[in-house]
C-alpha cells in the first residue's frame, strides 16, 4: 500500500517554493522616500597683484662669472664670484594677496631660470626663486591679507655686456 502523506508533503513543498519564487516578481506595493541635503560653501575669489618688481640693483661683471642674490625674507643682496655691488636700490619683488582671512596659500614660483635680456642680444639667466614662505604655505591675516616676497639669484657672465637687463615672471598663489 502506497502512502499519500509524503507525495503531498513533496507536493506542498513544491508549491512553497513556486509561492516564493512568484513572489519575488510580484512588483512591491510599499514605497521609501529618501532624502539628502545639497550644499556649498562660497569663498572669496583670491586676488594676487604686484606691488613692485625684484630689482637686484647696479652690478659690476668682473673678469670672471657671478652672482646677485636677493633673499626674500631679509629683502637684502649678496655678490658673490666676479660680481661686484654697485648701489642701487636692491629688494625682493612683493605681492599683495587677498581672501578669506585665516586661509593659507601655496606660492608656486619659477622652477627653472628665465632669461634676462638687455634688448641688444646679451642676456642673464634669473634662478633660484625663493619666497618669503619658505617651503610652507602663508597665511591670510585676520583681514584676509598677505604680503609674499620674492628673490632670486641673477648669473653674470665674465665680462658682461653692460645695458639694463630685465625679464617678466609669474608666481601662482592657491588657497590650500
Amino acid at each position: 500500500m502506497r502512502r499519500k502523506g509524503p507525495i503531498l508533503r513533496r507536493k506542498g513543498r513544491s508549491a512553497l517554493a513556486l509561492m516564493v519564487v512568484a513572489s519575488l516578481t510580484v512588483p512591491a506595493h510599499a514605497q521609501t522616500i529618501a532624502s539628502a541635503t545639497g550644499r556649498t560653501t562660497i569663498i572669496n575669489p583670491l586676488s594676487v597683484s604686484a606691488q613692485r618688481d625684484l630689482d637686484f640693483g647696479r652690478l659690476i661683471a668682473g673678469t670672471t662669472a657671478g652672482t646677485a642674490t636677493i633673499n626674500p625674507i631679509s629683502e637684502t643682496r649678496t655678490v658673490g664670484g666676479g660680481a661686484s655691488s654697485a648701489g642701487g636700490t636692491p629688494i625682493s619683488a612683493s605681492f599683495a594677496a587677498r581672501g578669506v582671512a585665516g586661509r593659507m596659500l601655496h606660492i608656486g614660483v619659477p622652477t627653472t631660470p628665465i632669461i634676462a635680456s638687455n634688448g641688444t642680444g646679451a642676456t642673464m639667466t634669473i634662478s633660484n626663486f625663493a619666497h618669503n614662505g619658505g617651503n610652507a604655505p602663508i597665511l591670510l591675516d585676520g583681514d584676509g591679507d598677505a604680503t609674499i616676497h620674492v628673490g632670486a639669484t641673477i648669473s653674470l657672465g665674465a665680462g658682461q655686456a653692460e645695458g639694463a637687463y630685465s625679464a617678466h615672471f609669474s608666481i601662482i598663489a592657491i588657497y590650500l
